[in-house]
């Protein structure tokens, strides 16, 4: 619901390893600056990656500098922190992208603050958060397995606050100025039918915390398979993820 044809400048919050990379550059003009980012390095590092495997070239020979390449696209990719972006410019994007990084920061309020800063006057933001607990198994179920076998995880707060009330959210988004703003739920069911489908969509740091004790892992894996076929061979239903949409305009 984004039309980004006519956009000159586009920046992207919480990137992740690219997976929306591909459809904006399909539809974006060439010319048009478009900005990914994200907090981990090894997320950039993986956004770029997706790019260059994207990429088609002439006789199949691919361009030995990335970065003249990316130059080409009107592209690029860096570590930026979504709750301070002070090295963007105030009014300077068409359109600003967050995909499941508002309900992730440790102040939400803050990085929709900057993102309503960067945005030009008349500019869009698009942004997905998770929604509904009680209907998101997808999202809930590999703490509550680890929490089982034995893991502590640190203190954090809780990442479905942001969704639970959609009123809340939309009063704040007005009053930050935002007009014209949609908000809707969307429960579909998530393509993961193992652990390790479960695992590769976390990030970098909690793959880490998980994999630290490889014995305490083994068990995971296993009390996890055995929840996902439970529920795909026995109650005949896929993992489900809900998700609160966003469009707003500055």
């Amino acid at each position: 619901m984004l039309d980004i044809s006519n956009a000159s400048r586009i920046f992207e919050s919480g990137c992740g390893p690219g997976l929306l990379i591909p459809t904006i550059l399909l539809n974006k003009t060439l010319n048009c600056e478009y900005i990914s980012t994200d907090l981990s390095e090894k997320m950039v590092e993986s956004s770029k990656l997706r790019v260059l495997n994207f990429l088609t070239f002439p006789n199949g020979q691919q361009e030995n500098d990335s970065e003249i390449l990316f130059k080409q696209i009107s592209w690029r990719a860096e570590v930026a922190n979504a709750e301070d972006l002070s090295q963007f410019s105030t009014d300077y994007f068409d359109i600003y992208y967050g995909g499941f990084i508002f309900h992730l920061v440790l102040n939400p309020m803050t990085a929709l603050k900057e993102a309503y800063r960067i945005l030009k006057p008349g500019g869009k933001i698009g942004f997905s958060i998770w929604g509904r607990k009680e209907i998101a198994d997808n999202y809930t179920i590999l703490r509550t397995t680890a929490a089982e076998v034995g893991y502590v995880f640190p203190k954090s707060h809780d990442a479905f606050h942001l969704g639970s009330d959609k009123a809340e959210l939309k009063q704040f988004l007005e009053n930050l100025g935002f007009k014209n703003i949609l908000l809707w739920y969307q429960n579909t069911a998530a393509n993961r039918f193992t652990a390790e489908q479960i695992i590769e969509g976390q990030n970098p740091s909690m793959i880490e915390l998980l994999q630290k004790d490889q014995d305490l892992y083994k068990q995971l894996l296993k009390k996890l398979d055995e929840k996902i076929q439970h529920k795909l061979n026995v109650l005949n239903e896929p993992l489900m993820q809900d998700c609160l949409l966003v469009i707003a305009q500055k």
